[in-house]
């Protein structure tokens, strides 16, 4: 999977379901809290003059307050609507929709609910076990799971290849100065609304993706919209997600906690093999 600095393919389900069923479009959240996002300076470039490519650091600093604001956060929720393009043999291109709540409580919980036309899954984290667990089809899997959400994500993917979605909601922070390094460019674009939020629009290039992202403005510098476009693709796929927040939500160890549904079934989770053994 491709990985970029907002997505990492990032946007669920058990299994080899994690991943979008064509690889075409990649689905890939207290000191920082007084300092406004978006808001870009005098001088920063809007996208109608720019010319050439060029790395704006406006745009970078907006994302760097953006992480600094994201990382400081210990608990919260997040409710994502979003569209994917797929492209089928013919090179048409279909979409489809699908929705997710996050509910997250650093360093150790997390719960997440996905729903889809093609697909439901629920993913439960609570600092000991970690649980996939699919409705429709009345099973679950679970694995024993180290202390923190950090830990857990890698744990997943090396051992497991699980990758779940928008998982740099908790791990942005740590990786956006590495992300930026791939950078070939990056803009203002300009003022902009979403959902009635007064927002910064950004759009930033790398190899192979262009993506772009609205920032809220003030000094709560949340992402509010995502756009992803796969460009080493004739079709040029799009992704697209909205995120609607709570910073004050309710939580409780139940949250987080999976109790099997009567007449759901366990099943195991297969192993990445080491080829190199």
């Amino acid at each position: 999977m491709k990985r970029f600095f907002l997505l990492s393919a990032a946007v669920l389900a058990l299994g080899a379901a994690c991943k979008p069923s064509s690889p075409t479009a990649q689905q890939q959240a207290d000191t920082a809290a007084t300092e406004p996002a978006a808001a870009a300076p005098a001088d920063a470039t809007p996208a109608a003059a720019a010319v050439a490519e060029t790395v704006d650091p406006a745009a970078l600093s907006a994302l760097e307050t953006m992480s600094r604001y994201l990382g400081a956060l210990k608990t919260f929720e997040v409710r994502t609507t979003s569209s994917i393009d797929e492209v089928l043999a013919s090179g048409q291109k279909v979409q489809f929709d699908s929705g997710a709540t996050y509910r997250v409580r650093r360093p150790d919980a997390f719960r997440i609910e996905t729903r889809s036309d093609r697909r439901v899954r629920d993913f439960y984290y609570d600092g000991k076990s970690f649980t996939m667990h699919s409705p429709r089809m009345s099973v679950f899997a679970q694995v024993d799971a180290p202390p923190t959400i950090g830990e857990v994500l890698g744990k997943l993917e090396t051992e497991y290849d699980v990758n779940l979605p928008l998982t740099d909601l908790f791990t942005w922070a740590d990786s956006a100065a590495e992300s930026a390094k791939v950078l070939t460019s990056a803009l203002y674009v300009g003022p902009a609304r979403v959902r009635d939020t007064e927002c910064d629009q950004f759009a930033f290039r790398q190899p192979d993706v262009d993506w772009q992202i609205w920032i809220q403005r003030g000094d709560t510098p949340l992402p509010r919209k995502v756009v992803i476009t796969t460009t080493d693709d004739p079709a040029m796929p799009q992704y697209t997600v909205y995120l609607d927040w709570n910073l004050t939500p309710k939580f409780d160890d139940t949250t987080f906690a999976f109790t099997p549904p009567k007449d759901t079934y366990r099943i195991e989770i297969a192993k990445v093999s080491n080829t190199d053994s």
